[in-house]
């Protein structure tokens, strides 16, 4: 009996590979005909180029068009590739509030990566629409040579102690949204109204406001983790704190088109991005993989030991309601 199940296993096994064999090499050929795929994103063209010089090396037969702009600036041309009727775009890789303004308007397919299975959920959209590229963190930070005793969580950071010490950009919404995803609308909002008693002071960037902080302007901001990571390891006086709870994720959806003209080369290039491989280069051009078999890029960006909560595109639907709020009350 045993000697006999042990023979169907084997058949069964056997048939699988002549089933799905043939499927996956008709898919690469159908990817080697179309020749080609398009990329809108609006990661730095040095990290994008990484990742696409991999992929072309892998698949010669596929090139890929690389169109680097702002979001800003990528999703009216979406659009308006739309309109025409001239679709253009296979992939986009853009944040969580870019990625809503395409699926609310049926530009995104659903395409469900064998890649996807081992990312964790929040990272991932179970309907299929999209899987995280990389990660961003928000993370409260501190000039470490004038703050020794910085804030370890929300509630600290609005301490008066702290008033008139604290720097942020101009709109943090999508920050926001995660507050309101993990701890409802009430409780954030009265966060929020309790921090805009610190006296904040604003500027636009984030990248200029770690600049800011590190020559001292002020001695905490809200950052994102990479840049912190990078000018600590540059030698400036910089820290962020890992006790804050919830670490706010912006998102990085990888999606395709739901007009995409190369659709099997979308999907093999989608398939590569998310691959250990593909995040491999991901973590080499100093961003957070989604993926928990990458390492981190730095000890303390480690997902295991962090509060995290991804903000979901959805979350950010009511997009501009919710700036209104946030400009209301920093007003």
């Amino acid at each position: 009996m045993r000697a006999r199940r042990a023979k169907w296993i084997v058949i069964g096994f056997l048939l699988c590979l002549i089933w799905v064999g043939p499927l996956l090499g008709q898919n690469l050929e159908k990817a080697n005909r179309e020749g080609e795929i398009v990329w809108y994103t609006p990661t730095a063209i040095e990290d994008s180029q990484r990742i696409i010089q991999a992929f072309e090396k892998k698949y010669p037969g596929i090139k890929v068009r690389l169109f680097r702009n702002r979001e800003t600036a990528l999703l009216p041309r979406i659009f308006s590739e739309k309109q025409a009727g001239r679709p253009i775009v296979d992939v986009t890789s853009l944040r969580g509030i870019g990625y809503y303004q395409l699926w609310k308007r049926n530009l995104i397919q659903p395409y469900i990566s064998p890649e996807s299975a081992v990312y964790p959920k929040g990272f991932k959209d179970p309907k299929g629409y999209w899987t995280d590229l990389y990660d961003t963190y928000y993370v409260w930070s501190h000039h470490t040579g004038l703050m020794k005793n910085p804030p370890r969580s929300y509630e600290e950071v609005v301490h008066p102690r702290y008033r008139g010490r604290i720097g942020m950009d101009t709109d943090e919404v999508e920050w926001y949204a995660g507050l309101i995803e993990s701890w409802g609308k009430e409780r954030a909002a009265r966060f929020l109204k309790n921090l805009a008693t610190q006296q904040i002071r604003f500027r636009d960037g984030h990248t200029l406001i770690a600049q800011l902080m590190a020559a001292g302007e002020f001695e905490i901001t809200l950052a994102f983790s990479e840049r912190i990571d990078k000018m600590k390891s540059d030698g400036a006086p910089v820290e962020w704190i890992t006790t804050f709870d919830p670490i706010i994720v912006s998102i990085h959806p990888i999606a395709i088109a739901a007009d995409a003209p190369h659709p099997e080369a979308a999907r093999l290039f989608v398939d590569f991005a998310l691959s250990k491989e593909g995040q491999s280069l991901v973590r080499a051009s100093g961003r957070i993989s989604p993926r928990p078999d990458i390492p981190p890029p730095s000890p303390q960006s480690n997902p295991a030991k962090l509060k995290l909560h991804p903000v979901q595109p959805e979350g950010t639907a009511d997009y501009e309601g919710l700036l209104k709020e946030w400009r209301e009350i920093f007003k």
